[in-house]
């Protein structure tokens, strides 16, 4: 079974142990980030609705939004000690006293296994998680568009630039046959229209672009859209994409849109 907050609310999945790997069942409970109600009241509200979802699974995913993260070689990840790699410098948005108890750090080795995304986040909800479910592995929200693309550009010899926008997070991955070796999070301020939406995706993804040094003619861009079944709110991600891939064509000769299960 699988748990993920989405822009729209949150959204579950329960698929049947590998090779199978069936979906018995999928669902989502809308909420909005304007709401009364915290995230964590949702949650216990989503186990209200679909009591089934309080059943003993084999395996119980999580998948969260970090605050901040950093890709680190795996073999140099300690446990205990991985918020060493999440410096409270002087460009943290959110600078945090040490030994704050607020937030928690987290270590996720990639596909590829010689590197860990290194997070921050809310310990609020990793504890809330950890005390609803006993037992469960709580993955980084990009991990499954990510995992989907490494396996199906691992024959590619250019570069991919992926990039996920659902609600204001916006995140760059860029890879290379199955390696990653850039990863960026970014806030963004959500315009009220998707034109301006898709235009501001655009100023980080070319700021991201350049600092790789791709190259328009040789290396492609990957657009990720969650799958209708469990997200309401794709259409907005959708039109922004539209739009994105329009003022992308001068530049970016292979630009690609593809639908992944988030959870």
């Amino acid at each position: 079974m699988s748990i993920r907050y989405l822009s729209g609310g949150l959204a579950f999945c329960v698929r049947m142990l590998p090779p199978a790997g069936e979906i018995v069942a999928c669902g989502f409970l809308p909420f909005s980030l304007s709401s009364e109600k915290k995230v964590e009241e949702k949650f216990l509200e989503l186990f209200y609705t679909y009591d089934f979802l309080t059943y003993p699974y084999h395996q119980i995913y999580c998948y969260y939004y970090p605050e901040s993260a950093v890709l680190v070689p795996t073999e140099l990840v300690t446990a205990g000690q991985e918020g060493l790699w999440l410096f409270e410098g002087l460009d943290d948005v959110k600078p945090r006293p040490v030994g704050d108890v607020s937030v928690c750090y987290l270590s996720t080795p990639l596909p590829e296994e010689t590197k860990s995304l290194v997070t921050r986040t809310d310990s609020t909800l990793v504890q809330l998680f950890r005390r609803t479910l006993l037992v469960v592995e709580l993955i980084p929200a990009s991990f499954p568009a990510l995992v989907l693309r490494l396996e199906q550009s691992r024959g590619f010899l250019a570069s991919e630039l992926l990039v996920l926008l659902e609600g204001n997070q916006l995140t760059l991955l860029a890879h290379r046959r199955g390696e990653v070796f850039s990863y960026r999070q970014v806030s963004l301020h959500v315009p009220s229209d998707e034109k301006s939406l898709g235009e501001e995706v655009l100023f980080y993804l070319f700021a991201q672009w350049q600092h790789l040094g791709l190259d328009g003619a040789i290396d492609r861009v990957a657009l990720g859209v969650p799958a209708p079944d469990f997200a309401m709110e794709v259409v907005r991600e959708e039109q922004a994409y539209a739009h994105l891939k329009e003022l992308l064509a001068p530049y970016v000769q292979t630009v690609e849109v593809f639908t992944y299960s988030p959870c």
